[in-house]
């Protein structure tokens, strides 16, 4: 042990002179509090606290002599009243405060002790008593000890190591200029929760914080005072507090006082478990954590905390506490009043006379220090930004500046403590708006329309330093912008850009003795050009449905998506769709023909550019590229005829060469009309040339081009309808297939089968709502594919299949539609296919399965086994041989009677690893996964459960880390 203090106090103790002053370290239980241990000696004492000191729960500890007289006092914060404040690790802003108690506390003060002294007596202050007056202490003292108790107490208990005992070799000095001697002003760092592992990430964020201290206005001026120290605890593990250890390694600090440091900040590698603050200052000590799980530490709340350690300064951010005196007269703190008369307040001095009171509003145009009012609570403060503040309006907390008030307050503190004079130099604290018209917001709050002219004004909540210079202001703007610059004021026309474009705008105030610059970083929406029409007749029968399609192109943007808002004439009515490109809208009944003007504003929408902390941003509209197309219809009397036929041709305009597509002429029909159109399909080069259903496939020609597709549509009446679109066959990588839905096109009663909704991008797909003729008996599961129950019917009858999709970050669905016939069941009961077999089987064996429990009519049995060997087979029984990986396969039979009607069966193999694998177990295609952490195999590889899934393949929906999707992949694994 004294090799320890002999290292340390060979590389940290440099001495001082000063009179003997009394250490006393006090435990607080309740409305009680008791000296537990003393020590005098040449401490450092700091200036002695006014009696308008930051304290509202506390003690006033007072120093008499014989006669009573008051010679010294010092009032301390109660360390059990912990104020915890969330960060924003981004913008730095205190996102949620709250305050904690515990049971117990321990206070530490410093005290003059000279000759005079013959009694110290500790008060209670308690702003929630109601028998003193607020902020003031009781009327009798908790304890009152003499002279000759003090001196005793100081015998019975020597002071305790600094550090606690710890090894000297974990106690590195971090001195600024590189120098080993001890700092008059010193902090100590230790971590929590930070394993043998953990030790270079500590190392890195104790380097990280020294840099935001000494990157402080104040701070920097006295860097070759200011030390450091890191002490290299490692915690038994990693993530968990270490609380005892750390304590004892914290307790013998003192605020501006003796010791071999004056303010201690453990870092904690955790999520404070309470409610997960980012720093809490009490008296001499720090405490910052994680806000979130998955987060950093929250470094930028050290500024903010030592304002609250060192300094007694107070919040300067909104506050949620009701209001408890709102008259006009100086509050408790240095740098927050109630005083409403401007020649009252303790920062009048700094206030210029023909300044008008600076607000949220105003900032900029007052360009001075004065009074903001802090939510509801009767307070104001002299800053709208700072990082007393919190880093509010999009600055970090730590980059805002502290402000005149705060930053003379400090120095005063300083200077004191330090014993040499700082030069109080006010680096202007800057602030930077946007207008646009009558608006002004901060700049980097929101993204901004390009094009749009917009109006940047600077201004500064600080003043000039006596007998400097107005400020004046330089502007660094990019040359994109077309700035126009006059003083504090620039003019900027973002430009139109096809995607996301991000500017760093940037300005400087000097008063010539001191300056201060501000960037921010401004963010335009791409430009996005929308041309169309809409499509659909220009007729209609009153009293019948009209459907109207939006048919829009656009340049610009990284895959947009569109909101569609329709205007209806007078007297239509029952909508459906409106959001949606097609509109389905109900005529009304009309005795002569009238014309009606429809509308849709078709909005684009973007995905803002993405942050760590927010990857998947969702989507903002840009209403500055918006833009309204319109038609007129005419609604007409009805005639005793068939409805007028209008062919219309829907599905994609451009496909890949040889790809298999659908097109759709039901949109050529009104919509639940009892009537029905006959079609012919012309499509030369196409497989099939011709087609006479109402949604035919088709294959593209081998070779690319420009080729015509033509529908013809007649009605019972004979009269006739013709379209022809040009479909462009594209080489290369083929565009996206149509979303649809596939199935038979014709289905027999009592049957099952299977439709299925074929999206793009199908991972972003997060429900499906299926919807189906009355009849059908199927599963409203939430899923891609269903497989119903054809309803009985004596003659071929219509229909319609429907599903809306429900994508992530869209709140309208998209809307699938499908029509069929049901055609009466033929003589004979249906085939029923069926299988049997093993559910497992190892890699390279042999699986043998049977069809015999299958029924029909002279069946033909067809086995398909993707993996296995054979893949395909004839026959009732087949005998595979598994394949040599790892995972669930699936065989599907089909059967087929002497009436050409079919049925399938699908049947799940788990294909398992052979003894001595490292592979986890095969994943389960329809199997819920709802454990973190829960390892499954596939292809080759092991994955871990990240969050919820079903029915998401790992190699497509995996991470390395983090759980931005449902799988991270751990590693190969051999089968």
């Amino acid at each position: 042990m004294n090799r320890i203090w002999a290292v340390l106090a060979l590389l940290l103790w440099m001495p001082a002179c000063y009179a003997q002053n009394l250490w006393l370290q006090l435990q607080s239980r309740h409305e009680t509090i008791e000296a537990v241990e003393a020590s005098l000696g040449d401490y450092r004492v700091p200036p002695v606290t006014p009696a308008t000191a930051a304290v509202e729960r506390g003690w006033n500890i007072v120093v008499v002599d014989a006669s009573n007289k008051t010679l010294y006092s010092r009032m301390i914060d109660d360390s059990r009243y912990r104020r915890g404040e969330v960060f924003d690790e981004v913008t730095g802003q205190i996102k949620r405060v709250k305050e904690t108690f515990v049971a117990e506390g321990m206070e530490e003060v410093l005290l003059p002790f000279d000759s005079q002294v013959a009694r110290v007596r500790i008060y209670r202050i308690d702003v929630d008593n109601a028998s003193p007056p607020r902020g003031q202490q009781a009327a009798r003292p908790v304890v009152d000890m003499d002279r000759q108790a003090i001196e005793r107490l100081t015998k019975r208990a020597s002071l305790r190591g600094v550090l606690g005992d710890i090894d000297s070799d974990k106690v590195v000095v971090l001195n600024p200029d590189g120098s080993t001697g001890r700092k008059p002003l010193v902090f100590a760092f230790v971590g929590d929760g930070y394993a043998r592992e953990d030790m270079d990430a500590y190392r890195e964020e104790v380097n990280a914080a020294i840099e935001i201290i000494t990157g402080d206005a104040v701070f920097a001026g006295i860097k070759e005072q200011v030390g450091f120290l890191r002490v290299d605890h490692v915690s038994p593990v990693s993530g968990q507090p270490d609380t005892a250890a750390i304590e004892s390694m914290m307790k013998h600090s003192n605020q501006l006082g003796h010791g071999i440091y004056d303010v201690s900040i453990k870092l904690s590698k955790f999520t404070y478990h309470q409610h997960g603050v980012g720093g809490i200052a009490s008296t001499n000590k720090i405490y910052i954590f994680k806000t979130t799980p998955g987060q950093p530490v929250a470094l930028s709340a050290i500024p903010h905390e030592i304002g609250h350690a060192l300094f007694g300064l107070t919040d300067e951010y909104p506050s949620y506490d009701p209001p408890q005196d709102c008259s006009p007269k100086d509050s408790l703190w240095p740098n927050v009043t109630r005083q409403t008369d401007r020649t009252k307040v303790p920062w009048a001095d700094l206030i210029k006379p023909d300044t008008p009171v600076p607000t949220d509003e105003n900032v900029a145009e007052a360009g001075a220090i004065g009074l903001y009012t802090i939510y509801k609570d009767c307070l104001y403060n002299p800053v709208p930004q700072g990082i007393m503040g919190g880093g509010r309006y999009g600055t970090k907390g730590y980059q805002a500046g502290w402000g005149a008030v705060n930053e003379r307050h400090i120095r005063s503190v300083l200077q004191a403590y330090l014993g040499s004079a700082l030069p109080l130099v006010f680096s202007p604290s800057v602030v930077m708006k946007i207008k646009t018209g009558e608006q002004r917001d901060y700049l980097g709050a929101t993204v901004r329309d390009s094009g749009v002219p917009l109006i940047l004004e600077a201004g500064s909540t600080s003043v000039p330093n006596p007998g400097a210079a107005a400020f004046s202001y330089r502007w660094t703007l990019p040359a994109e912008l077309k700035p126009q610059v006059n003083g504090r004021y620039a003019m900027i026309v973002p430009p139109e850009t096809p995607q996301f474009a991000q500017y760093p705008v940037q300005v400087e105030i000097t008063d010539t003795k001191a300056s201060n610059s501000r960037t921010e970083t401004l963010t335009v929406f791409p430009k996005i050009r929308i041309t169309g029409e809409i499509i659909g007749p220009s007729s209609v029968i009153g009293g019948t449905w009209l459907e109207l399609t939006a048919a829009t192109q656009h340049q610009g943007g990284n895959d947009p998506s569109f909101h569609y808002a329709w205007t209806l004439p007078s007297g239509w009515g029952q909508p459906i769709g409106n959001g949606t490109p097609t509109l389905r809208v109900l005529s009304p009944p009309v005795a002569v023909s009238t014309s009606g003007t429809f509308s849709v504003v078709v909005t684009p929408s973007v995905a803002l550019p993405g942050t760590e902390n927010n990857p998947y941003p969702d989507k903002r509209s840009i209403k500055a590229d918006a833009v309204t197309l319109t038609t007129t219809v005419v609604a007409r009397q009805r005639e005793p005829v068939d409805i007028e036929p209008h062919a219309k041709i829907q599905g994609p305009s451009s496909i890949g060469v040889a790809q298999l597509f659908s097109l759709d002429g039901s949109g050529s029909e009104i919509p639940y009309s009892p009537t029905r159109m006959q079609y012919r399909w012309t499509a030369p080069g196409f497989a099939p040339v011709s087609s006479t259903v109402i949604a035919p496939q088709f294959k593209a020609p081998a070779s690319p081009g420009d080729y015509p597709v033509t529908l013809t549509v007649t009605n019972s009446e004979h009269r006739s309808s013709v379209v022809t679109r040009t479909l462009r066959v594209q080489a290369g990588e083929a565009p996206p297939e149509p979303e649809r839905i596939e199935g038979p096109q014709t289905v027999t009663s009592g049957e099952v089968v299977t439709f299925r909704a074929i999206v793009n991008h199908p991972q972003d797909v997060r429900g499906y709502s299926w919807a189906l003729p009355q009849g059908f008996g199927f599963d409203h599961g939430n899923a891609a594919q269903i497989t119903p129950t054809v309803p009985t019917v004596t003659q071929n009858t219509g229909g319609r299949v429907g599903v809306l999709v429900y994508r992530t970050g869209s709140a309208n669905p998209t809307s699938l539609a499908k029509d069929i016939v049901i055609q009466p069941k033929p003589g004979g009961a249906a085939p029923v296919a069926k299988i049997t077999g093993a559910a497992t089987v190892p890699v390279g064996e042999v699986l043998v399965m049977s069809a015999v429990g299958s029924s029909g009519d002279k069946l033909r049995y067809t086995w398909t086994a993707n993996g296995f060997s054979p893949a395909t087979y004839a026959g009732i029984g087949p005998i595979f041989t598994a394949p040599t990986t790892a995972g669930p396969r699936t065989l599907v039979l089909t059967v087929t009677d002497a009436s050409n009607r079919s049925a399938t069966a699908s049947h799940t193999v788990n294909v398992t690893a052979r003894p001595g694998s490292d592979c986890a177990p095969a994943w389960v295609a329809g199997k819920v996964y709802a454990t973190p952490a829960e390892k499954v195999s596939y292809a080759g590889y092991n994955y871990e459960v990240a969050h919820w899934t079903q029915n998401d393949r790992p190699d497509l929906n995996y991470v390395l880390s983090g759980s931005a999707k449902p799988w991270r992949r751990l590693g190969t694994c051999t089968p």
